[in-house]
């Protein structure tokens, strides 16, 4: 059996595409990923209401790059950290339960857009992206808003 390192890589390269860049099928990968994230969760759909999502979509491929070099060195990254505070209740106050969301939704797109998925596949994907959502629920915690009074 191939490992999960180069399952999760050929299921990455056949809908991302090679390389650093995205490719026409990796563009088409987060917009469809956006679409379903959004669909699965109202908190998801009321946070992208007004973004760009274009962009977004350019921000998050950056970020899965970062995300998959923290699962292949075991080393948390500057880029990651300042996601996660981002995305903490230092910034945007994302709640922790979309990380959940998040992942279904990557799941529910690798299945639709790659012709080999199964769940090998599936669990590689989650194999790979679990440190990171780790660091994101940790950061969640630890930088919770309050929402009673003290």
């Amino acid at each position: 059996m191939q490992s999960h390192d180069g399952i999760f890589e050929a299921s990455f390269t056949r809908v991302i595409g090679p390389g650093p860049g995205v490719s026409a099928e990796g563009e088409q990968f987060f917009a469809d990923f956006y679409q379903r994230f959004t669909a699965r969760s109202s908190d998801a759909k009321l946070i992208f209401s007004k973004t760009d999502m274009s962009h977004q979509s350019r921000m998050l491929l950056k970020s899965v790059y970062h995300l998959v070099s923290m699962y292949a060195t075991s080393t948390v990254s500057d880029h990651i950290i300042k996601i996660a505070e981002k995305h903490s209740g230092l910034e945007l106050d994302i709640p922790a339960v979309l990380y959940d969301d998040w992942m279904e939704a990557l799941i529910e797109t690798v299945s639709a857009r790659d012709p080999r998925f199964n769940q090998d596949v599936a669990l590689a994907w989650r194999f790979a992206f679990a440190p990171g959502l780790a660091v994101m629920r940790h950061y969640a915690s630890i930088h919770r808003k309050k929402t009673t009074r003290d």
